[in-house]
């Protein structure tokens, strides 16, 4: 969490560049960081402006390098100029040190507090050069090819403002990291199954909060992409003035895909594109399920939100017991802990939002 200090408001226009050229530490301009490792120049590599790989680690030692050395053979089979830059939020595990020692190259921002995902990003931002940037987390593999495939489709599609890939893991063939617009009628459609009735890819917001794997389909349109593994134009970040740094953690990037729809832009998913997502880095934490809560109930009635508190409790528990008698073991026991504890806390979430409809008062 958030120990004291300022967390930096969304950017302005002004602060992203709106083309590849010399960062705000050379042109002069100050970045609100505790401190920005430069390289000599005769280490940096020359960065043509193409693609800024961006990355946020926190307490992420065992995971980082492997995830940018992915990053760099998918640029390199792409034939992309790649920049490095990675914002460490105070970690304690010798990630930053791993990232100074292994890649050198790589532009380094050390906090000396947690700032949250969305607002070290928006560190990032400010210091990228590249036309395109790859948000890429630190426990992310992209394919050697990953990049070709949202690289061409970028290029093929002027209104396609963010891509991304499909993403594997090592413990289940679960949906899409991607989908429609947190509603009542999204979350059915994913938790309740009933994405899976639909015909191709038809469906509006029954399509699902995270849609049904359909490789054979093709691109597919979506409201939100996960940001693990994200393509996405200088000139959208630029324009929607990067990530809400409110949101600390999770639901971030569906709130960076409703304000790119807004501003007119397209996000899609690739699925010819892959990449693995281990997820949670071995962490447990429900606090998606309040992340999700908040979001929905800043903007819909008391009955509406009840109604999506009571579809996600009802969707996650036979999830919670199908893992709990099949996946707790091996690979599987720390995505089984995560879905056990976001369907207990999304229980308590919907008795608590019952009780307070009950009386009256907003959820």
């Amino acid at each position: 969490m958030v120990t004291g200090g300022r967390v930096p408001a969304p950017m302005s226009r002004s602060q992203i560049p709106a083309r590849a050229g010399p960062g705000p530490a050379e042109e002069g301009g100050s970045v609100p960081v505790t401190a920005v490792s430069d390289e000599p120049s005769h280490r940096r590599p020359s960065v043509s402006g193409r693609l800024s790989v961006i990355m946020v680690t926190y307490n992420s030692a065992g995971y980082v390098a492997a995830s940018l050395e992915s990053a760099e053979r998918a640029a390199a089979r792409a034939g992309l100029a790649t920049e490095l830059i990675v914002v460490d939020n105070a970690s304690v595990d010798g990630s930053a040190q791993v990232v100074r020692r292994r890649f050198p190259r790589a532009r380094l921002v050390s906090n000396s507090e947690n700032l949250g995902f969305g607002a070290a990003n928006n560190q990032a931002f400010e210091l990228a050069r590249g036309e395109l940037f790859l948000l890429l987390n630190p426990d992310a593999l992209l394919g050697e090819d990953a990049l070709v495939p949202l690289v061409d489709f970028l290029d093929s599609q002027p209104l396609a403002g963010a891509v991304a890939p499909t993403l594997d893991h090592p413990w289940a063939r679960g949906p899409e990291g991607c989908g429609m617009r947190p509603g009542v009628r999204s979350m059915a459609g994913h938790y309740l199954f009933l994405n899976r009735l639909l015909p191709g890819d038809r469906g509006g917001p029954w399509r699902g909060v995270m849609l049904q794997r359909r490789p054979h389909i093709g691109p597919r349109r979506v409201d939100w992409l996960a940001a693990a593994v994200m393509l996405v134009r200088r000139e959208a970040v630029g324009e929607v003035e990067g990530f809400d740094s409110r949101f600390f953690l999770y639901s971030e990037d569906v709130d960076l895909g409703e304000r790119l729809t807004s501003a007119g832009w397209e996000l899609w998913l690739v699925p010819e594109s892959r990449a693995s997502h281990v997820g949670g880095q071995g962490r447990v934490s429900a606090r998606w399920v309040d992340a999700q809560h908040d979001a929905y109930a800043s903007r819909a009635g008391r009955g509406r939100v009840l109604v999506f508190d009571l579809v996600l409790a009802l969707g996650l528990a036979p999830r919670a017991l199908a893992w709990r008698v099949l996946g707790r073991s091996g690979e599987g026991r720390p995505h089984a802990d995560n879905v056990v504890a976001a369907a207990r806390r999304a229980r308590r979430l919907a008795v608590r939002t019952l009780a307070r409809v009950a009386r009256g008062r907003r959820p």
